[in-house]
């Protein structure tokens, strides 16, 4: 199975999702500020090209984990990555795209603004307290996935 946890760039809530996944971050409990921004770098989340797909590693199932930062088009990007799929011959059900992006995200706008100011502490620290106020949601969403996966099995990698 190859999981895929996405959302708009400007979010980090795909990368702590896919640390959750991975058991980096505790579903039972925040973490705090700077455990989210090093999780972030450690994935080099800021750093992402927009819709390029980067490994983040492997659950204690074999199933891979993937980071997908994106733009706000989220059926333009299942479209194109359910069709890569078929081409390579994978199975689809084998795929699965996690949207990451919970709602509550009102912080955006705010955050571009610091962006442009080059507020540095700004640009990084509403993105945190967003994680800081969705987290257990995120627990949530990885634990749904997680069910699913083990609904469908394991299968053939692609």
């Amino acid at each position: 199975m190859h999981v895929i946890y996405h959302c708009p760039q400007h979010s980090y809530s795909a990368a702590v999702a896919a640390a959750i996944h991975l058991e980096l971050l505790p579903p039972d409990r925040k973490p705090s500020p700077r455990t989210i921004l090093e999780i972030v770098d450690y994935f080099a989340w800021p750093g992402a090209e927009r819709g390029s797909i980067y490994p983040a590693g492997a659950d204690g199932e074999g199933n891979r984990v993937y980071l997908l930062p994106r733009s706000f088009s989220l059926t333009i990007l299942q479209n194109v990555v359910t069709g890569f799929t078929r081409i390579l011959g994978g199975d689809v059900g084998e795929l699965s795209l996690v949207d990451a992006s919970l709602p509550g995200r009102h912080w955006h706008r705010a955050n571009r603004l610091f962006s442009s100011l080059a507020w540095l502490t700004g640009s990084r620290f509403l993105p945190v307290l967003e994680i800081n106020n969705i987290y257990f949601a995120l627990v949530k969403l990885v634990e749904g996935q997680r069910r699913q996966q083990h609904f469908r099995g394991k299968g053939k990698w692609f």
